[in-house]
């Protein structure tokens, strides 16, 4: 069984060296005496921002205490070991049930130091996902994804200070502290919540777009043409998104907004402006104007075969879809 995790452990530690982005993972630190020698500690981001990352994710972060852990029988799932969960803080719930819970059971997979060791009666932080491929249920996705905590509160953390080839060290820092970290970090939000909040959710073929001038100088206007509508009302013919910001200028915030390739297709997660969508010097013939609420986020790459957005696992259309028609006929 041990040789089994260990190979497990390193099939995944290359599996997610090949994103740059998912789960905090940084390039593979190459030997300057073997250039083909690839140390597996260079696989996972050990860093503050491969903390932070981890926290941006997270659907739901919580502080409990394990009651029981148990396996799972006659399923085929990977993540077959359960950890029962009483609830002490509830830092982040991504559904109303969750946020009034008082106990709730986790699905992980035992590989790694944190994992390996985890037992009963053990008080955690936990960084929980949905398992989307399967039933949605929460699990820990690694060993990262977990914060022992003593009865004293300190929690326990691996952490290095750049991405080297040493083993990470484990770090001590108070709990209150690790909290605040959590609540700093802006929440990277989810498909689903995401369908919950807008007005309007479909896929859009890109069409022109222009610069604005005068009082609309510092925004964009981009023209989507309905493909598939999932939740909303585009109305007929073409609608208009209102972005801020000028791309001739560079800032900060212009690097968060998504990029419109004339033709493309991509999936967006709009919301209707009431403010910039009233007739106006802005917008004299008072035309119906979207926006995008996150952003760069609120918009994903519609593939020959998939959906995606950086940072993401590549989705077929077939799971969005029917993702998209459950989540937005019960809003």
């Amino acid at each position: 069984m041990k040789i089994i995790r260990t190979l497990f452990l390193l099939l995944s530690l290359f599996v997610l060296s090949a994103s740059a982005q998912l789960d905090g993972v940084g390039a593979p630190f190459r030997s300057e005496g073997d250039p083909d020698q690839v140390f597996p500690y260079e696989l996972v981001n050990y860093t503050t921002a491969g903390h932070e990352y981890r926290m941006a994710h997270a659907q739901a972060i919580l502080l409990g205490r394990v009651t029981q852990i148990r396996e799972l029988e006659g399923t085929d799932k990977e993540m077959k070991w359960v950890a029962d969960i009483r609830i002490e803080r509830m830092v982040r719930a991504d559904r109303p049930s969750l946020e009034k819970a008082k106990t709730c059971f986790v699905r992980y997979f035992p590989v790694g130091e944190f994992l390996e060791n985890l037992k009963e009666g053990d008080r955690c932080l936990f960084l929980l996902r949905r398992d989307t491929t399967t039933d949605s249920g929460l699990v820990i996705p690694t060993e990262m994804h977990l914060y022992p905590v003593s009865e004293e509160g300190v929690a326990t953390r691996f952490f290095k200070n750049m991405p080297t080839a040493e083993a990470p060290e484990l770090q001590q820092l108070p709990l209150s502290k690790l909290v605040e970290q959590v609540q700093r970090v802006k929440r990277r939000i989810s498909m689903e919540d995401q369908a919950s909040r807008a007005d309007l959710v479909m896929i859009g073929i890109v069409g022109d777009s222009r610069q604005g001038d005068g009082p609309n100088s510092d925004h964009l206007f981009v023209q989507l043409s309905p493909d598939r509508v999932f939740k909303g009302d585009p109305g007929k013919g073409l609608i208009t998104l209102q972005l801020a910001n000028n791309v001739n200028r560079w800032t900060i915030a212009t690097l968060s907004r998504p990029t419109f390739r004339k033709g493309s297709r991509i999936l967006i997660f709009a919301n209707k402006d009431p403010t910039l969508s009233s007739q106006g010097p802005g917008n004299p013939a008072g035309e119906t104007r979207w926006t995008l609420p996150l952003g760069l986020h609120s918009t994903w790459a519609v593939a020959r075969s998939t959906i995606w957005r950086r940072g993401d696992m590549p989705r077929s259309h077939e799971e969005v879809f029917e993702d998209l028609k459950r989540w937005c006929a019960t809003r």
